[in-house]
């Protein structure tokens, strides 16, 4: 294969990439867009909010940056729960507290943040995300949530009462972000369910209808512990009146009774346009209860929902529930609910089960739900289904009935897992920030200035998830395009030359969405904390690469450290040669390496966790000025190469392509502007002779050109993450030259 590696070569591809097409690099610059928007007050500010957009945000379920949320759970606490979905993380964490004596936010039993790590999409329920956890002490892991536009309904392990100090049940949990804060706007009747642990943890549930009247002045309840009355049907002797004041946080009303002797706060938050009723907190009586009130609504239409119910108990009351915490999903119709669910303890159900009409004295929007001669109290709006069990009249123990269950629309509110912002490493020497939204197929480039290219991209008519980027920065035919799988994205898009030349060419780039952020992160359990590093440097007239191993571990207290073993590929296990102290950088995801014997030779760098991978990248431009580009994959045994096909390889030649890898060779079809065909194969070394040759670098083979055997390469894999391919240094054939393949399971369009 005969190229030209002025200013460099690199490629890079996906495993089963693919498309054709190609382009000269040469178009002068197109315009560019500064961006100026600043993000929607729902949102936490992004850190480089300010420079990515230019337009409007989606709708905030479908927004890809953070948000924070209130949440509202059925153990009776209330809780912030921040969402990253840039980096796939989150934060569960106490809310701050309360009086003792009044319904208000309890105090966790855990100081400080309750628990944090990442999130993810489970790949059998689209929509719906998966919150791992560092210690599951249940068969499977219900911690989940789905989006509902402006809220979310999900379950995550909590404490059961505030005076417990151990994680149990999973429960579920209502998170809102916008608090009704006009007293005259909470107006209305609302079905309200109430799940209570008291300080026996005997847990019981009720079902009450509310109403909110005065311009938000007077609550009127019908008190009754075993019916479901509603208002104007109320025995007298049930029928209790609030007068309703506001507290000095806004958002947070008071109940209270003429005495003053009982006094509950709560909110009013809105969802999906509607008001819903929500309190969680601690009673005088050391009860522990979060009821949440639903808009009355006559409307029970056909509806798949998502959500979670806890059932810890059936004395008393016989519910159709199987005992335990579950995640379900649900089919309503108008006469009946068909529901899937999977516990805790790894059993799971599909049942079928009649929805009927209560009795006359009911509220008109409530419905039951039957199973033999039992019946759970449930009642829908504002997008929600919420559920209880009461217990029967004249049991012995009338509160031991604990079942409660909520559950959001699906309609309209699942994401696409890949819409996101992904932070790019370009060939270039630059970070970017790419995001991609496939609802829309709209995209955004943009830069470290804060300089922006927008517009939509194409699924490849030929290569299943392989897109195309419309821009006008290079020719039509260059065909800037790029693959997504489950955490990143690979591609090549027209980036400013690194020679200075001003001009636009198609450069490779990485993008990662999950960036380790925190430092015991870097040496994962079960793999070695060494990587090995392909790198190419490019510049004016300058085109070089190189292989390296380096050591990144985080061991206790001590400080992270970096240390960088010989460049030559074929020498035996060495110590490093130059240890680096490891520091936070300016963002989250950035760290600082600084040389321990050298305080000027220092360098940022990220880790992205690709197909549950860690790998190094950087982008950079050095003291040479040229652009630094460089990626790294974990070492690992046994060694073992895959053979698979890669349907899109991209390189800074202006074409694209697409091939396979075989257990001793890489073969790769490159398109050419002009439409011909370029084929280009390395054949690898025998595995019979890896890796006694170079014992130290596990997982590195070498290679040459099939049609020029002088032109070397060295290769290496983590099937789950990359695939790297870089020219040997001191040939101008070769150096310069990297390619990437993307391993892991790619995404495609939903069904």
């Amino acid at each position: 294969m005969h190229r030209i590696l002025f200013g460099g070569f690199s490629a890079i591809c996906l495993t089963s990439c693919g498309g054709n097409g190609g382009g000269d690099g040469s178009v002068l610059p197109a315009s560019i867009t500064a961006s100026g928007q600043t993000q929607a007050s729902a949102l936490i500010e992004d850190p480089v909010a300010n420079k990515e957009l230019a337009t409007p945000l989606r709708p905030l379920a479908k927004s890809p940056f953070k948000r924070r949320y209130r949440v509202f759970s059925a153990n009776g606490g209330q809780y912030t729960l921040d969402l990253d979905f840039s980096n796939r993380r989150y934060v569960f964490a106490p809310s701050d507290g309360g009086n003792s004596n009044v319904l208000q936010p309890i105090n966790s039993p855990v100081v400080g943040m309750i628990a944090s790590g990442e999130f993810s999409d489970d790949p059998m329920q689209p929509g719906t995300f998966v919150l791992q956890r560092s210690k599951v002490n249940s068969v499977v892991n219900l911690a989940r949530f789905r989006l509902l536009g402006d809220a979310i309904v999900g379950t995550f392990p909590l404490a059961r009462t505030s005076l417990e100090g151990t994680v149990g049940i999973s429960y579920p949990f209502l998170g809102v972000t916008n608090l009704v804060s006009a007293q005259s706007a909470m107006d209305g009747t609302y079905n309200r369910f109430t799940y209570g642990t008291p300080f026996q943890n005997v847990a019981y549930s009720l079902a009450h209808q509310i109403s909110i009247s005065g311009g938000g002045t007077q609550l009127r309840v019908c008190r009754s512990d075993t019916g479901f009355y509603r208002l104007e049907v109320c025995p007298t002797q049930l029928l209790k009146t609030y007068a309703i004041v506001a507290t000095e946080r806004p958002g947070i009303w008071r109940l209270t009774t003429a005495d003053t002797t009982e006094q509950i706060d709560f909110s009013v938050a809105r969802v999906g346009g509607q008001n819903v009723y929500l309190a969680a907190g601690r009673l005088p009586n050391l009860d522990l209860q979060f009821r949440i009130g639903l808009p009355e609504t006559t409307e029970w239409t056909a509806a798949t929902m998502y959500g979670a119910f806890t059932a810890s108990s059936t004395s008393g009351n016989e519910p159709a529930l199987q005992v335990g915490d579950a995640w379900t999903r649900t089919s309503v119709h108008a006469d009946s609910v068909r529901q899937s669910a999977v516990y805790a303890d790894g059993n799971w159900t599909v049942e079928q089960r009649p929805l009927v009409t209560l009795a006359n004295d009911a509220p008109i929007g409530a419905r039951g739900l039957q199973s033999g001669n039992s019946t759970l109290y449930g009642a829908r709006g504002a997008g929600l289904w919420a559920m209880v069990a009461l217990p029967r009249p004249g049991t012995s123990e009338p509160y031991q009935n604990g079942v409660i269950g909520l559950w959001g629309t699906g309609e309209g509110v699942a994401v696409d897992p890949r819409n996101d912002s992904y932070t790019v490493f370009a060939s270039n020497g630059t970070k970017q920030r790419l995001r991609l939204d496939f609802d829309m197929h709209q995209y955004e480039m943009v830069d470290e200035s804060g300089h922006s290219v927008r517009g939509p991209f194409a699924a490849d008519p030929v290569q299943k998830n392989v897109y195309v980027f419309a821009t006008d920065r290079v020719a039509p035919s260059s065909a800037a395009r790029f693959q997504v799988t489950i955490d990143a994205v690979i591609g090549a898009f027209p980036f400013l030359e690194s020679n200075g030349s001003g001009r636009y060419a198609l450069q490779p780039f990485v993008a990662a969405r999950n960036l380790v952020i925190d430092a015991t992160e870097f040496h994962l359990v079960g793999s070695l904390p060494r990587f090995n590093m392909f790198s190419v440097a490019r510049g004016a007239g300058i085109a070089d690469s190189t292989t390296s191993t380096f050591d990144l571990y985080y061991s206790g207290a001590n400080t992270p450290t970096l240390g960088v073993c010989s460049t030559d590929p074929l020498k035996p296990m060495c110590t490093p040669d130059r240890n680096y102290s490891v520091t936070t950088g300016s963002e989250a995801g950035d760290w600082v390496a600084t040389n321990t014997a050298n305080a000027s030779d220092n360098f940022h760098f990220s880790v992205a966790r690709i197909g549950g991978k860690n790998v190094y990248l950087r982008a950079a431009v050095d003291s040479s000025n040229r652009a630094v580009f460089e990626v790294g994959l974990t070492t690992w045994a046994p060694f073992q190469w895959p053979a698979n096909s890669f349907p899109l390889t991209v390189s800074t030649l202006g074409g694209y392509g697409s091939g396979g890898t075989s257990v001793n060779a890489i073969n790769t079809v490159f398109n050419q502007p002009d439409g011909s065909s370029l084929p280009f194969s390395i054949t690898l070394e025998p595995i019979s002779t890896y890796p006694t040759a170079r014992p130290h670098a596990s997982g590195i083979r070498i290679g040459w050109d099939t049609a020029s055997p002088a032109d070397q390469y060295d290769a290496t894999v983590e099937p789950s993450a990359l695939l790297m391919v870089v020219g040997r240094s001191g040939n101008p054939a070769t150096q310069g030259y990297l390619q990437l393949v993307m391993g892991g399971r790619q995404l495609s369009d939903p069904p």
